[in-house]
């Protein structure tokens, strides 16, 4: 027979086990299905609301965020336009022309070093006097040089001479074109020529301060000439056109006791003994232009 402390001490292990039970089914059905009203959120981060306790309605779905749009790409830079011709930035060309009497400028394959020094090859001819349109031509007279006895100082001076007993203070010369030109072209290559370059006959000739006419006076050291312009009157050539200077002639051989220049000089070519300088300068197609 069951004390009444058996009968309360059972009575207690069977609240504890119905209350144990009623716990374990409690937590099992808030893991099967979610409080009302209560939302689950997704692995992709999307939050959808769950049915609201015996509600009617149901939540709607978050939308998804918007995608950045990509930056646009820049422009491409404009093309630069052409430089129009004459427009170069390249210097005219200079040569500087020094000589003795009776010798011409003009290009050729010369073997002799003073002449190398002042003249240039008909190749070289060839790459500097090429153009299109453009060819102008000008003159500075320089000072007659003075070389020392014994010194050849120019091309082809002749020695063992006199000096003169006055130095040049005017020139007069003449100014021909000599067209360049090639028998057997390099076809991989313009500026040479299989068979050598070499200068057809000269023509154009212009006379530079020959008195004729009057306002074509001789040129005084340290003067310029006027532009020669022979874009004109050039013959085409597809090696380019070239000049030569020629017939020098100074006061040095005409000047009167007294200083005074007669009225007929310079009428002399300049001696054998003695040097003329010039400085040539010609603007083509691929230099500035001379004003």
């Amino acid at each position: 027979m069951m004390t009444d402390k058996n009968l309360r001490n059972k009575s207690e292990l069977i609240m504890k086990k119905f209350i144990l039970f009623t716990l374990v089914f409690t937590l099992s059905s808030c893991f099967e299905n979610p409080p009302a009203g209560t939302s689950t959120s997704s692995d992709d981060g999307s939050v959808s609301n769950t049915t609201g306790g015996n509600g009617s309605t149901t939540g709607t779905t978050g939308t998804t965020g918007t995608t950045g749009t990509t930056g646009t790409t820049g422009t491409t830079g404009t093309t630069g336009t052409n430089g129009s011709t004459g427009s170069s930035n390249y210097p005219v060309h200079q040569f500087d022309l020094l000589l003795s009497g009776h010798k011409s400028w003009v290009p050729d394959n010369y073997a002799d070093s003073l002449a190398m020094e002042t003249n240039i090859t008909p190749q070289e001819a060839n790459i500097l006097f090429s153009s299109d349109t453009r060819l102008k031509v000008r003159f500075l007279i320089n000072p007659q040089p003075a070389p020392m006895s014994g010194d050849r100082y120019c091309y082809d001076r002749a020695l063992g001479q006199a000096s003169d007993a006055y130095k040049y203070t005017k020139l007069s010369f003449r100014v021909a074109l000599r067209d360049i030109k090639c028998d057997n072209p390099d076809p991989n290559n313009t500026n040479n020529c299989l068979s050598g370059f070499y200068l057809g006959s000269p023509y154009a000739y212009r006379y530079i301060g020959n008195g004729s006419p009057a306002s074509n006076a001789p040129v005084a050291v340290g003067q310029y000439t006027s532009v020669i312009d022979y874009g004109s009157s050039r013959n085409f050539s597809p090696y380019g056109t070239t000049v030569q200077v020629d017939q020098v002639k100074s006061d040095s051989a005409c000047q009167s006791v007294n200083g005074n220049n007669q009225f007929y000089c310079p009428t002399y070519t300049v001696r054998d003994a003695s040097c003329w300088h010039m400085t040539m300068e010609v603007a083509t197609d691929y230099t500035q232009d001379l004003n």
